[in-house]
C-alpha cells in the first residue's frame, strides 16, 4: 500500500463491523472487526481485533451461506495499540482500519492487518512527509464516540 492510498477516501466510521460473506481462501466465511480498549500505564489505548469463522466441513460437502458447520470462531488477529481506532470503508470497496497515533500521525491499516501507511501532520525529520489528508482523517476518527459501559 503506497501511492494507491493517496486517492482513497474513507466513509462509515464505526467501532464494530460484521460481514457475512468474507473471502477466506476458496471459502466464504463470517468476519467481525471490533475495537478493544485497555488502560496501559495510565493511558487508555485501543486496538482492532479481526475474527473469522473457520470453514469446517462436517458432512463432506462445502457449506454455503449460514450453515452451522462454519460457525466456530477462529483466534482473533489484532493490531498493535493506538490512541484511537475505527473501522472504515474505503472508496475502493475494501475495509480499512484508521488509527490515531501520537505524536500526530494517522495510520491506515488494510483489512488483513498487515500493511500500513503513516500520514503525518507535521514532519519532524526529512523522511516523514506532511500530508494534507491528516486533519480530514483525524476528524473522521474522532467522529465516532467511545462507548462508555454502564457504571463507568
Amino acid at each position: 500500500m503506497s501511492e494507491d492510498t493517496k486517492a482513497l477516501t474513507f466513509t462509515n466510521p464505526r467501532r464494530i463491523a460484521e460481514f457475512k460473506d468474507w473471502p477466506s481462501g476458496r471459502h466464504r466465511v463470517r468476519c467481525r472487526f471490533e475495537v478493544e480498549n485497555k488502560v496501559i500505564k495510565g493511558w487508555e489505548m485501543e486496538r482492532v481485533a479481526r475474527r473469522t469463522t473457520r470453514p469446517i466441513r462436517t458432512h463432506g460437502v462445502d457449506c454455503v451461506g449460514e450453515c452451522v458447520c462454519s460457525q466456530s470462531w477462529s483466534k482473533p488477529k489484532r493490531t498493535t495499540y493506538y490512541n484511537r481506532c475505527v473501522v472504515v470503508d474505503g472508496s475502493d470497496g475494501k475495509t480499512y482500519v484508521l488509527a490515531y497515533s501520537q505524536p500526530n500521525a494517522v495510520v491506515i491499516i488494510e483489512s488483513n492487518l498487515q500493511y500500513t501507511t503513516y500520514i503525518h501532520e507535521d514532519p519532524k525529520t526529512e523522511d516523514m512527509d506532511g500530508d494534507s489528508r491528516f486533519s480530514t482523517l483525524r476528524t473522521l476518527i474522532r467522529s465516532v464516540l467511545r462507548e462508555v459501559p454502564d457504571g463507568a
